[in-house]
């Protein structure tokens, strides 16, 4: 009798890969059943790529306003809770619709006293749904998150897909995604980056460079953590902290 043919080295070698490859899968679908934020961390990275959502990497920088002597003639203007004063003279016109009232200068600059005193909790409120919804997306997003407005705010602004870890808890990687979403609302197309300022009075963030932007955002929180918006166009870095400088609240 013939004896067996042995099996060549290229079949044992394909039957070796694949019960290689079939223990990896396994090995895989386990670590992300005990593991789910691994899962959820990929996904969120892979879903947000920084060549499509450049502005979910960025992070704010700390900013040291350069606190002027706001005294002499310059003229001041008021909105609902806070009045500040102009580096520049020669005011043009003035429009007020809906949404901001502006004071127009010469040469094109211009200040925005945007009335909408919150960007975040409209968004927060569209993404639970009902106000049932909201307040279990609040607790879920946990005290630290939501201790303060500004911290809301913050919490959200460094939030980005580079700084998500696979070693963060299931809880916080869910967190980071619901964050993430906000963010897309929060930023503006305004360039040179996002900066966080801080005075005695006031804190807050500045959104664009004067260097490299026409248009500057100022969102500004109170001692009391209330939250108001100015916008800004033909300001420079110098007038900019004039103008944080010279900011009073009055509610």
């Amino acid at each position: 009798m013939p004896g067996k043919k042995s099996k060549s080295p290229n079949y044992i070698l394909l039957k070796l890969i694949a019960l290689l490859l079939s223990l990896s899968i396994i090995l895989l679908l386990t670590v992300f059943y005990i593991f789910p934020q691994i899962s959820i961390v990929m996904s969120l990275k892979s879903e947000f790529p920084q060549s499509s959502y450049p502005q979910l990497y960025v992070i704010p920088k700390e900013r040291q306003v350069e606190i002027v002597d706001t005294f002499g003639n310059y003229k001041e203007y008021s909105s609902s809770g806070f009045r500040l004063k102009s580096p520049w003279n020669g005011e043009v016109s003035r429009v007020n619709n809906p949404e901001s009232d502006i004071f127009i200068f010469k040469d094109g600059k211009a200040i925005f006293f945007l009335k909408d005193r919150s960007i975040l909790n409209p968004e927060v409120s569209r993404l639970a749904g009902s106000q049932e919804d909201l307040q279990r997306l609040l607790d879920f997003l946990g005290v630290d998150t939501l201790s303060s407005n500004y911290k809301f705010n913050e919490s959200v602004l460094t939030t980005s897909p580079s700084t998500l870890s696979i070693f963060e808890s299931k809880k916080e990687a869910l967190a980071d995604s619901v964050l993430l979403s906000l963010k897309l609302a929060l930023i503006l197309p305004f360039k040179g980056g996002i900066y966080s300022f801080q005075t005695p009075d006031l804190r807050g963030f500045q959104y664009g460079d004067p260097a490299v932007s026409s248009g500057v955002k100022l969102q500004i929180f109170d001692n009391r953590d209330q939250e108001f918006h100015i916008g800004l166009k033909g300001a420079t870095q110098k007038d900019i902290d004039f103008i944080l400088s010279s900011i009073k609240f009055t509610i």
